[in-house]
């Protein structure tokens, strides 16, 4: 149940990725025309670095959700990999743990930012006057849904340790080394090279 539960959040996010992703490149476009206008008639069009901002955060939180499904995010094991088998797999849970406490506490008091600027009706002190708790809501919602990835990988690590299953709360939870990471842009690259149509017309 667990696994299929990972597996819909890596499905999600990675379609929540590739949308901002693209809403970043098109972005990228409207600030471009926004420096040209700028340089050449003297124009600016509103709201550019004000929704810059918002995308940014919005962005920035769904790719912590990216980045903690890939095991990307920085961890200082130089102590833990000395460790003994069962207190390493422990230790990788507590970092869990406290990750999760972390994404919380900053989704907690966004949401708190969030239903105080609804209830004083803030807007932004652009011309958009954009109403505040929208951008501050999405920015909620993208930390929140990186709690629940890392509140399902917890209850996955603690089911391992309650199991004594050590090395594979290891091997699913840890961060990769060097090895690992280079192992796996070889198999990323020949899996790229297997799939090239024009690789595969040069071969015939």
């Amino acid at each position: 149940m667990i696994d299929k539960v990972a597996h819909a959040q890596q499905i999600i996010t990675k379609i929540l990725v590739l949308c901002a992703g693209w809403v970043l490149f098109i972005f990228s476009f409207v600030v471009t025309l926004n420096v040209i206008a700028r340089k050449f008639f003297s124009y600016s069009i509103q709201g550019v670095d004000e929704y810059g901002g918002y995308i940014l955060a919005i962005s920035a939180a769904l790719g912590f959700s990216q980045a903690v499904l890939g095991r990307a995010h920085i961890r200082i094991d130089i102590a833990t990999r000395r460790l003994p088998l069962p207190l390493r797999s422990v230790a990788i849970t507590f970092a869990i743990a406290s990750l999760l406490c972390t994404i919380g506490y900053l989704a907690y008091h966004g949401f708190l930012l969030a239903a105080q600027s609804h209830q004083m009706g803030a807007l932004a002190t652009s011309v958009l006057r954009t109403p505040l708790w929208i951008p501050q809501a999405l920015w909620v919602s993208a930390l929140v849904w990186c709690g629940l990835i890392i509140l399902v990988q917890l209850v996955a690590s603690l089911t391992m340790l309650v199991q004594r299953r050590w090395q594979q709360n290891i091997d699913q939870f840890d961060s990769p080394t060097l090895e690992a990471e280079v192992q796996l842009e070889l198999d990323e690259l020949t899996r790229r090279k297997n799939s090239s149509p024009n690789l595969k017309q040069a071969k015939r």
